[in-house]
């Protein structure tokens, strides 16, 4: 059938449907052109119009001699004021059937009709297929195994997926205090061992369906959530009752190498800052806890995205060729020029408040057995904080740093010291 909406798909008002070959209309209203168009083209394909004389024309010429059109836009009406102006094109166009296919003058609508009380109806229906089921064990049988042998097919998880989706988080934001707590059904109710058993045999060799699926929705967290988050944490601390809340549902689970999703890191070169060589780490986190290191940076130095954390290396890593071109200094620099606003530097300020620094940080490098000589002649053996000692000396870290690794002589006058100034 033939739609002229002219961009009105969505809007109320007075229709007709016009068989081109006898001329013939039929008149109706509706509240959305859109939905009226589609039910009454659906009902004359299946035969089962209302109307026996549009649904005999419709069967004798064909569907393509029909064309709904519009007649007028009551946007804004009432269902009674569309009425009124549908029975106003009734009493014009009415000839008892002849060239009008409407039975009467008097307008009638199609909105609300269905169930009366739709609440009775659905209460009706349920108990009526629970007694079905209930008195015919066979057909629950039946269902079951049906069930079972879709779920097992891809392609049958597949078309579920949206259905899922679909009624997945009804009841998100819903509070139903007088179902919860001691008031619910199941309330104290466990399942018994042969329960769980067929519960465990009908998920075995099951594909879950969301599995591989990203956070339940196959939608990644956009860059704006990110940064909603990151804002919304931005000094938070956890409290020390949170703290006690988190140390008891851990206890009892397996943690370290007794967890069962621990790995085994094999075939390694690890060497440490006293030359002691581990080629086989049970688990990352107890290695980690039992020589001081930050398991992060540790596991950064095994997958090779850090040289070396607390002086512990690969000791079959390759070193990596600095390219001289990388470096680009002065005007040449990309920041050159350019100065941090006061907005920026807040933010930086706020964000190191509460953050060790110095010798108090865990990452804090200890310098022994040194010949640092200052430029008074005084002679440096150990630092115990890079940065402090910098601070302390108006020195710069970077400089400093190459000095102390034989990359530079001197900064600012302070130097190595050699054997020959030790012997004078």
């Amino acid at each position: 059938m033939k739609f002229k909406h002219e961009g009105n798909l969505l809007k109320s008002g007075i229709y007709k449907i016009t068989n081109t070959i006898n001329q013939r209309i039929y008149i109706g209203s509706t509240k959305l052109f859109k939905i009226r168009h589609s039910q009454h083209t659906y009902a004359l394909r299946k035969q089962r119009h209302g109307n026996k004389f549009l649904q005999a024309d419709f069967n004798k010429c064909g569907e393509d001699a029909f064309i709904f059109e519009l007649i007028e836009i009551t946007d804004g009406k009432t269902k009674e004021e569309r009425l009124l102006i549908e029975e106003k094109y009734l009493e014009k166009y009415y000839d008892s059937c002849n060239t009008c296919y409407n039975f009467a003058t008097k307008a009638t609508s199609s909105e609300g009709h269905g169930f009366k009380n739709l609440e009775e109806t659905k209460r009706k229906m349920s108990e009526s297929q629970k007694l079905r089921f209930q008195n015919n064990p066979e057909l629950r049988k039946q269902q079951s195994e049906k069930s079972k042998i879709n779920w097992q097919h891809p392609e049958y998880i597949e078309k579920m997926r949206p259905v899922i989706k679909k009624f997945a988080g009804w009841n998100k934001g819903i509070k139903m205090p007088e179902i919860s707590g001691e008031k619910h059904p199941n309330y104290g109710k466990h399942h018994s061992e042969d329960s769980k058993n067929k519960m465990k045999e009908s998920l075995k060799g099951r594909m879950p369906w969301n599995k591989g699926v990203y956070g339940y929705t196959s939608v990644p967290c956009s860059e704006e959530k990110k940064e909603k988050l990151r804002k919304a944490n931005i000094g938070k601390i956890i409290s020390d009752e949170a703290k006690e809340k988190i140390s008891r549902n851990r206890k009892g689970k397996n943690a370290g190498k007794n967890s069962t999703s621990a790995k085994v890191y094999e075939g390694l070169q690890l060497l440490s800052p006293i030359g002691t060589i581990y080629t086989k780490i049970e688990c990352l986190t107890d290695f980690a806890d039992e020589h001081g290191l930050n398991m992060k940076c540790l596991w950064k130095l095994l997958k090779g995205l850090t040289p070396s954390t607390r002086g512990w290396t690969l000791a079959n890593a390759i070193k990596k060729q600095r390219d001289p071109a990388i470096f680009r200094k002065g005007e040449k620099h990309p920041m050159y020029g350019k100065h941090h606003t006061d907005e920026s530097k807040n933010k930086i300020r706020l964000a190191k408040i509460g953050k060790m620094e110095g010798m108090e940080h865990p990452n804090a490098k200890l310098y022994q057995g040194l010949r640092l000589l200052s430029p008074d002649g005084a002679m440096i053996t150990d630092i115990d904080c890079l940065a402090d000692f910098c601070r302390e000396n108006d020195l710069k870290p970077t400089s400093l740093c190459a000095v102390l690794n034989g990359r530079r002589k001197s900064t600012k006058g302070w130097k190595l010291a050699s054997d020959n100034i030790i012997a004078s």
